[in-house]
């Protein structure tokens, strides 16, 4: 099967690249452990995610966090698009989007996304399930389907962002689905205040092929209704076991 992994964005167009600031929840800096230190999770375009278990503090525990690193071998704007990441994170507060913790170095150099540890991505409960040929419950659906409509009313309508690549693999699960959390806003770009197109009409949509809308493949307006078309292959995922228009893939 094909690379379904983000594009590299060559430019960053309407993107906000503000400069990465400390995490409120850390009043000092800190330091990311060496990569050793670490679980290894999984990985991206240019970066590996690991979970990092946090040393107790004054003797309460402390809940890990999902490290999204940087590859010392990445090309050219994968750290740029993590600094964008972490800007818009820093933004939102919904219950239905992974939550901020930090931006900053490793002990190894190499530049660190620090996020609410949310365990799997529903793109791996797809194929697992696609493995045991068990299909998803109505109540697995539902929670699905809601959360991450809900994720996407509050980014489009309340922070007018576009999210730019809404697929399975960018959609987090806790536990036995007792929450769900978009996350990955890398390539995500600024809508105009009526959702009709990109705030700057020159900012680029990235996406990935299979879930792309037909505006996207065909250089026209993109708006809101990119996220939206994403959201039902999202579903469609869900209920084929499948990726979507494996075709654009070949």
């Amino acid at each position: 099967m094909g690379d379904l992994s983000t594009p590299v964005s060559q430019r960053f167009g309407s993107r906000l690249c503000e400069e990465a600031e400390m995490s409120p929840y850390n009043e000092s800096p800190f330091m990311i452990p060496p990569s050793p230190f670490m679980t290894r999770l999984g990985h991206g375009t240019g970066v590996s995610v690991y979970r990092f278990k946090r040393e107790p503090s004054n003797n309460s525990i402390r809940s890990p966090w999902a490290v999204k690193k940087v590859n010392k071998k990445a090309r050219s704007g994968i750290s740029e698009r993590l600094a964008l990441e972490a800007s818009i994170l820093k933004q939102l507060k919904h219950p239905n989007i992974v939550g901020f913790r930090a931006i900053s170095g490793s002990v190894d150099g190499d530049l660190c996304l620090a996020m609410e540890d949310c365990e799997r991505a529903l793109e791996d409960i797809i194929e697992e399930k696609a493995y045991l040929e068990e299909d998803f419950t109505y109540d697995e659906m539902l929670k699905v389907s809601w959360s991450v409509a809900n994720a996407l009313s509050y980014i489009h309508n309340e922070k007018k962002i576009l999210h730019g690549d809404i697929k399975s693999g960018n959609v987090l699960i806790r536990g036995d689905f007792e929450a769900v959390k978009l996350c990955d806003f890398g390539v995500a770009l600024w809508l105009n205040d009526d959702l009709s197109g990109l705030k700057n009409p020159g900012g680029r949509y990235i996406g990935t092929e299979p879930w792309k809308c037909k505006e996207a493949l065909k250089g026209g307006v993109i708006t809101d209704k990119a996220d939206i078309f994403a959201y039902g292959l999202l579903i469609w995922e869900m209920l084929a076991l499948n990726v979507p228009h494996v075709d654009l893939l070949a």
